[in-house]
């Protein structure tokens, strides 16, 4: 089952590592984006920050070197331009022994549903970083500010969550009998969409969406969040980790009531105890999202 690897970063050596680089440091990252930049190739538009940047030796390592010192290494780059440097910060620390940043292995996997639990019973709402520290588990790498967003409470992500669900349910039915028209060569797509109009049970979005489909108009498609960049991982200072383990030992009771046994057990085997060993152990949190 997909979820998280939680690692973990000697936080001296990487805050060496971002404020005072050495030359094969620099090198190292140089290679890492040179690299990273063949990988992401194609997908940068013209007027891509990205695009400007010096290609020839050393230069490029200048320019990381720069990168490094800003305190937001995202804020100006697009999505291709986010996940390439993503990319690279994550390989540095975790594969490249010139930079070594004393990566280790903590767990190597959390399930998603064990982070769900433990944010549900605390009140985060997945994708919304607040200040609750779990909040930001898996969701925030180092020196990057998340886009201010419309604040929800846990009530009301539980609803929208339960509406979109129903909201599929009968959208479902629907394609149901008009999948069993196509096979009997009844189906009318004029029909089908009268039908969505009239029906209440499927949401706006779920409405569009289709429409969108069936009209073969994708003017719409994209969404208000079609932009948004969603990290494949997370680092977390040694105060951040130790607040961490504090809120999931303020859980401990809830999470062992869960009904999920596998649940429990993770919770119990591999969260705990990565964090606690992190946390006392004075280390940053190095948090992948597995898929």
């Amino acid at each position: 089952m997909a979820g998280y690897i939680i690692y973990s970063l000697d936080w001296n050596r990487f805050q060496q590592f971002v404020e005072r680089p050495t030359a094969d440091q620099l090198a190292a990252l140089e290679k890492l984006l040179s690299d990273g930049l063949e990988e992401h190739d194609g997908e940068f538009d013209e007027d891509d920050l990205v695009l400007t940047w010096p290609t020839q030796a050393g230069a490029l390592a200048q320019m990381a070197a720069k990168r490094l010192a800003l305190p937001d290494w995202y804020g100006d780059l697009s999505t291709p331009g986010k996940s390439l440097w993503e990319g690279v910060v994550f390989n540095a620390c975790m594969n490249c022994d010139e930079i070594d940043v004393g990566f280790r292995v903590d767990s190597d996997g959390v399930y998603w549903d064990v982070i769900e639990a433990a944010w549900k019973h605390i009140g985060v709402v997945p994708g919304q970083i607040s200040t609750v520290a779990l909040s930001a588990f898996g969701k925030r790498p180092y020196r990057y500010h998340p886009p201010t967003r419309m604040v929800k409470t846990r009530e009301q992500h539980d609803k929208e969550e339960a509406d979109r669900r129903s909201s599929l349910t009968a959208l479902s039915s629907m394609l149901g009998d008009f999948l069993k028209g196509v096979k009997q060569g009844q189906a009318d797509p004029n029909r089908l969409l009268d039908q969505l109009d009239q029906n209440e049970d499927v949401s706006e979005q779920h409405k569009k969406a289709l429409k969108g489909l069936l009209s073969d108009d994708d003017s719409g498609a994209d969404d208000d969040n079609s932009d948004d960049w969603e990290p494949m991982h997370s680092m977390h200072t040694p105060n951040e980790a130790q607040n961490m383990l504090d809120e999931l030992r303020s859980l401990e009771s809830a999470m062992r009531k869960t009904k999920k046994k596998d649940v429990r057990q993770q919770y119990e085997e591999e969260l705990m105890p990565a964090v606690a060993a992190v946390a006392e152990e004075g280390r940053m949190l190095f948090v992948q999202v597995d898929t």
